[in-house]
């Protein structure tokens, strides 16, 4: 990934998460944070399998919050 800033990949996946997982009753979801990302940074499309493990992290950590810390 040397092309690919790992931490501004985070700091999306997070954003996107939080979004997603105050919208679907506290759990974000894989697909759709994937979806965005892509969506809005089509250049990292050929790093998918990789930005896949970091936003799969990203969710997790996200899902293990509260309600109250998602929003």
């Amino acid at each position: 990934m040397s092309e690919l800033d790992v931490r501004e990949v985070e700091e999306l996946a997070r954003a996107y998460a939080l979004i997603n997982a105050v919208e679907h009753g506290g759990k974000a979801q894989l697909g759709p944070v994937m979806g965005k990302l892509m969506a809005v940074r089509p250049e990292w499309r050929k790093y998918a399998r990789d930005i896949a493990s970091i936003v799969r992290r990203v969710v997790e950590e996200v899902n293990g919050l509260g309600l109250e810390e998602q929003t």
